[in-house]
């Protein structure tokens, strides 16, 4: 599964890079950040899909796969905002973006896999589950308005701003020093890329696009993505002032922090939308290399 592979390729990243610098003098290397609010968030969400996936067991649908994407897309998040990450990533501009990357594409298109709105819905008490349904079915159907929800171009263009509205300057900054601010920027980050992968990753739905579609989904996402990476990691000045001074204590420049993190961006990370390209690719090819057995293949009758 490409997912995973990135997923290992981005631990070994985190395991060369910043990490060499956490012996160095900063006070709050070893601190993990207890808040609350994410603790229940994601407490509530274990129980909810835990609740609805017992009561699929109990129909005898077996959904052992979806209950691994979800436990590996809890365990991410969990390292992302609650680890020494998310403290690290107060000092570091490279942890910064080593932690939105994590939410983005690896702990997001697992969420997808896991198929949660159907599982969730399963949760939900009998009686309001037959109320739910309709409206689940119908913001899912073909013939109504939120149809042009799940078309790719808005979903394409809704992740790029997303992330490239949050690193300007102005906004990354006002993010650092505002904690509400910092829980809607990464509560943003997530679901615009929830929204972004389940167009091409969503294993259930009937929106979902073609091969061919969704090479070009990412190509196109790879290259503004890059293009962010590039400028970030090439520029001559420091885009966020606020790194300036916590840099100290790890031993580097906030400049040189600052081209880090634009190679984490432009390196491992655009590397998971190949990956999945890549993956997407063989399995057009295979799909289309396919031939039908010829004892199923209907000829004509009259030439």
């Amino acid at each position: 599964m490409p997912v995973n592979l990135g997923l290992l390729f981005l631990l070994l990243l985190i395991l060369q890079t910043p990490l060499s610098f956490a012996h160095g003098n900063s006070p709050h290397q070893d601190n993990w950040n207890w808040d609350p609010l994410v603790l229940v968030s994601l407490l509530a969400l274990m129980l909810a899909y835990g609740k609805g996936a017992l009561n699929l067991k109990k129909k005898r649908k077996i959904i052992l796969k979806e209950i691994l994407f979800f436990t590996l897309s809890i365990i991410i998040l969990f390292i992302a905002l609650i680890s020494p990450i998310d403290v690290w990533s107060d000092e570091l501009q490279s942890w910064h973006m080593i932690q939105h990357m994590l939410i983005m594409m690896l702990a997001a298109p697992l969420f997808v896999l896991a198929v949660p709105l159907y599982i969730y819905l399963w949760a939900l008490p009998l009686s309001i589950r037959h109320k739910v349904k309709p409206l689940y079915r119908w913001l899912y159907g073909h013939k109504t308005g939120w149809y042009f929800l799940w078309q790719p171009l808005l979903l394409w263009s809704l992740f790029a701003f997303t992330l490239w509205i949050w690193h300007l300057p102005q906004f990354y900054e006002a993010a650092l020093r505002t904690e509400w601010l910092h829980d809607i920027q990464h509560i943003s980050f997530f679901v615009t890329s929830c929204l972004f992968w389940r167009v091409l990753l969503d294993p259930i739905h009937r929106f979902k696009m073609g091969r061919a579609l969704g090479i070009f989904y990412l190509f196109a996402t790879t290259l503004h993505a890059t293009l962010l990476g590039v400028f970030m990691t090439l520029s001559p000045k420091l885009w966020y002032k606020f790194y300036q001074e916590k840099t100290l204590s790890w031993n580097m420049s906030a400049l040189e922090d600052q081209q880090l993190a634009g190679l984490i961006m432009w390196m491992p990370a655009c590397s998971i939308y190949i990956f999945v390209t890549v993956y997407i690719f063989i399995l057009w090819s295979k799909e289309e290399n396919t031939l039908a057995p010829l004892d199923k293949i209907k000829l004509p009758m009259n030439p």
